[in-house]
């Protein structure tokens, strides 16, 4: 850490982060939740840091596409009468307890059918950046967008 700071440097929590903990996957987390919970503002920031750290567009919509599947089962769940915590109990692999919250909050967001077609944008967008040869990171940042829009339409 103090190499990474310089010397006379003052470390930060992020710094730390970044040095000792798999920053690129954090970094990815992080943009998934924004997406997910309708976090426009934060998205630009996150994309950019995550491409950075060397995550690709296709790695970065696939972990999308997962989280938005598990967030969908809870969706579906609590649309059919369920509790939203007994749900996300249930969800295999377990949730990690960290990311439980976060994944309440992104229950409360979404309906059904509108995490369906969130689904279905990631998955074009997905497809599109393996086909097209069009700008993969424009392509992937447009998707993220919309469905962080989505996320805060209800």
């Amino acid at each position: 850490l103090v190499l990474f700071v310089g010397d006379g440097g003052v470390a930060r929590a992020e710094d730390a982060r970044a040095v000792v903990g798999d920053a690129a996957a954090l970094t990815v987390d992080a943009l998934v939740d924004a997406a997910a919970g309708g976090n426009r503002e934060a998205l630009d920031g996150l994309l950019e840091r995550s491409f950075r750290f060397g995550n690709n567009t296709v790695s970065i919509l696939g972990a999308t596409a997962r989280h938005l599947q598990r967030v969908q089962i809870v969706v579906a769940q609590v649309a059919a009468g369920g509790n939203v915590e007994q749900a996300i109990r249930g969800l295999r692999p377990p949730v990690f307890f960290k990311r439980r919250s976060g994944i309440q909050q992104q229950a409360g967001m979404w309906e059904p059918g509108t995490i369906a077609r969130a689904l279905t944008v990631i998955t074009e967008a997905e497809l599109d950046c393996k086909t097209t040869g069009l700008p993969d990171r424009a392509i992937c940042s447009r998707a993220l967008l919309r469905v962080a829009t989505a996320a805060r339409s209800r």
